[in-house]
């Protein structure tokens, strides 16, 4: 019994063509992703009082970093005191009053602490099957789901 291959040479080109595009459309989903988690982060968690941390600080590198096959990219809060209004469990909750009884000045009537942290794991939840749909996208939709 014989059994003939046709189209090799095709499947191999498409193969090549989507190993060049690949890494590309993964940093490119990242982004998006992380873009999203940034966006839910400003628009739900970020205490505000002057709305500066919320408007300001926040970023996404817009460049993906692809090295040895892994995809990776930079998002967060700058600022001088970004990360301490993310640990500090009264961030947004205070009523502008201190431990101690004192008003404050100024203060964040919305938000709270770990303003980053609960969108990154809430995006954690479905992340992989939504960067792959983009990739997927990105790939002209031509891979199987």
């Amino acid at each position: 019994m014989a059994v003939t291959v046709t189209g090799l040479d095709e499947v191999l080109r498409s193969l090549s063509s989507y190993a060049r595009q690949l890494p590309d459309a993964c940093a490119q989903a990242l982004f998006e992703e992380a873009n999203a988690i940034k966006n839910e982060s400003q628009a739900r968690f970020v205490p505000v009082d002057t709305g500066e941390l919320r408007q300001e600080h926040a970023f996404v590198d817009e460049s993906a970093k692809i090295e040895n096959g892994i995809v990776s990219i930079t998002f967060g809060y700058t600022g001088p005191y970004a990360a301490s209004v993310h640990e500090n469990p009264r961030a947004g909750k205070t009523g502008g009053i201190s431990p101690s009884g004192k008003r404050y000045k100024h203060w964040a009537e919305v938000g709270q602490w770990k303003f980053l942290e609960i969108p990154v794991l809430e995006a954690s939840h479905g992340a992989l099957a939504r960067m792959a749909g983009r990739i997927r996208s990105a790939l002209g939709g031509r891979l199987g789901g």
